[in-house]
């Protein structure tokens, strides 16, 4: 088997892991010898590892990467009561032109706050809103009554929809 580093390249990389990255367990393998073994004792035994300070983020990893969870809200709501595959009651009210029940509907939804973003493709700005009731409306603080033009236009999408709004 051939290694590529020399016996003194190894020693050099180690002693930076451990000095630099604070790794603290350090050894050969596949094709080293006892002579890289015996450079990297002579370089790297005795060394202090650099002190690491980790800082937990949450996230999930794998073999090759790290995807963090990312949600600034502690609760999430997406509406899916108001989407017409997700809710046969839904579909039904609003295929008969019912508009007072899936009004209701997205009311009762709407006291948890679904929370949506809305991006301009023009600037290519993104602000986040939640929709609420007509009472609780609030645009400056992000509140969107689902009356608005942009509040109906939105309901009955779901999550990754792309909805043009005229304003």
């Amino acid at each position: 088997m051939h290694y590529d580093l020399t016996p003194d390249q190894l020693a050099e990389h180690l002693h930076h892991f451990v000095t630099e990255l604070g790794v603290s367990v350090i050894g050969g393998c596949c094709g080293t010898t006892p002579e890289h073994l015996r450079a990297v004792v002579e370089r790297c035994g005795g060394l202090v590892p650099k002190r690491r300070e980790p800082v937990f983020e949450p996230g999930a990893a794998s073999l090759y990467s790290f995807v963090a969870f990312d949600q600034e809200l502690s609760f999430l709501s997406i509406g899916e009561r108001t989407n017409a595959n997700g809710s046969l009651k839904f579909r039904r009210a609003m295929l008969e032109g019912d508009f007072d029940t899936t009004t209701a509907m997205a009311k009762d939804q709407i006291l948890i706050g679904a929370k949506v973003r809305l991006k301009d493709l023009d600037s290519g700005e993104e602000i986040e809103y939640i929709l609420v009731s007509e009472e609780e409306a609030d645009y400056s603080s992000g509140k969107i009554s689902i009356t608005s033009p942009v509040g109906e236009t939105l309901l009955g999408h779901k999550e990754g929809d792309t909805v043009k709004i005229k304003v």
